[in-house]
């Protein structure tokens, strides 16, 4: 169903191993320090209904919604979960509502692992979402389409040597 609206919202209580526990930073002052927060990766993604780059810029970083929201996100080690990790990537989630009721989900392996890897598709997306504010539209693709032949460049110098300044 749909997303509980942000102000039902009591807290959400993340049980994980220890490695994710560790990303359990609540007060993200930057960019880059969101993206390694549990905590506001999960306030962000219910704000903006998605998880795009753009959900991690600095204007989400200084969202007063989205910080509130991630101050009221618990992150725990669960120490079963760390034992079987890597094997398994074990994730509970709690969303409990101010009306009592609790929304729970469960993961097992993270998405783009080798056991539920990305889709090209969105690969694909996602790299044009970041080369195409740096390199512009045409550059972009060609970089991309470059890549996707290295097996026909003739001259790996001279496909280094466009990016260097």
């Amino acid at each position: 169903g749909a997303p509980p609206a942000l102000d039902a919202i009591e807290r959400i209580d993340v049980s994980a191993f220890r490695l994710a526990a560790l990303l359990s930073g609540r007060r993200v002052a930057t960019s880059f320090g969101a993206k390694f927060s549990i905590p506001f990766a999960l306030a962000t993604v219910l704000y903006h209904g998605r998880s795009g780059v753009d959900c991690f810029n600095e204007a989400a970083v200084a969202n007063p919604v989205i910080q509130a929201l991630a101050s009221r996100v618990e992150v725990v080690e669960n120490a079963g979960y760390t034992a079987q990790y890597p094997a398994r990537h074990l994730c509970d989630l709690a969303i409990r509502l101010r009306d009592g009721r609790t929304l729970t989900g469960r993961c097992e392996i993270m998405k783009g692992d080798p056991a539920n890897p990305h889709r090209a598709d969105e690969v694909e997306r996602k790299y044009f979402a970041l080369a195409e504010p740096i390199w512009g539209s045409a550059r972009a693709r060609w970089l991309y389409d470059s890549c996707l032949g290295l097996e026909r460049v003739p001259d790996m110098r001279a496909l280094a040597a466009e990016f260097v300044p």
